[in-house]
């Protein structure tokens, strides 16, 4: 795996300072330290592939990573060995907070496909954030924003019926689209039906259904894992009313049941 290690000083054009994800990334701490001379901080980027690890459950807790390009699944591996997808990642999005309290990683994070990572040495982060209090609320804030994502997908679990659950993941990722400068209305989904139908606690074929559900009634198109709105108001209306999902019964297409 090739790695670059990227200096990140406020006073120079790092690359840090002219990535396209700089205002999702805890390198944003940069636009808050004009006033400290030199940083003591350093980046290394990772491109990984289908199948890479960024990190594995067990392995010690040393550094947070941001997605600077590419996918992410976190996966757990429950008690009697069967494997949770917790969640997806894009990029923007940072992994490996759920190390902080054990003082190791609690998830394998594993790429969907080529997929460009950033690692920042936590220790390293924990001296700079030291040296002024602005930076300390953004890296809490960062995490926080972490621990709001894992409440919502128990949310999504545990409160919404299957159609719903489906509603509310296709949203999530149009959103994730829009924040970066994407289309929020016709983009592509970088996972399988598996991993959705495994993240959702779904089955494959019910993943299918539903999709097959939503196209026919005009809420949106789509060609394998291609995706484009149609109505994105009543999917908006159908995460926040139950009575909705039973408007209409459940059909199967064989075709879309794929891994």
């Amino acid at each position: 795996m090739a790695s670059t290690v990227l200096p990140l000083h406020p006073s120079q054009g790092s690359t840090c300072g002219k990535c396209p994800r700089n205002e999702l990334c805890y390198a944003r701490f940069l636009s808050y330290a004009k006033s400290v001379e030199q940083l003591d901080f350093q980046v290394s980027n990772r491109i990984l592939h289908r199948g890479d690890h960024v990190f594995y459950s067990g392995q010690a807790f040393s550094a947070l990573y941001m997605v600077r390009s590419g996918h992410v699944k976190t996966v757990m591996v429950t008690e009697d060995g069967e494997e949770q997808i917790t969640g997806f990642s894009c990029p923007g999005d940072s992994l490996g907070a759920d190390g902080l309290a054990s003082g190791h990683y609690a998830v394998d994070a594993v790429a969907l496909g080529t997929a460009s990572i950033c690692t920042l040495n936590f220790e390293h982060l924990l001296r700079n954030t030291a040296r002024k209090e602005e930076l300390q609320r953004l890296m809490l804030s960062m995490l926080s924003e972490t621990i709001l994502n894992n409440e919502e997908l128990l949310l999504t679990l545990g409160k919404l019926d299957a159609q719903q659950r489906m509603a509310t993941f296709l949203l999530k990722q149009s959103s994730a689209q829009q924040r970066n400068g994407c289309s929020p209305v016709s983009f592509t989904l970088p996972m399988s039906r598996a991993d959705i139908g495994n993240h959702l606690n779904l089955a494959v074929e019910t993943v299918s259904r539903l999709l097959t559900q939503f196209r026919q009634r005009g809420l949106i198109k789509f060609n394998r894992n291609d995706i484009e709105w149609l109505d994105i108001d009543t999917l908006t209306d159908l995460t926040n009313r139950r009575e909705y999902a039973t408007a209409a019964p459940l059909v199967t297409n064989n075709f879309l049941a794929h891994g």
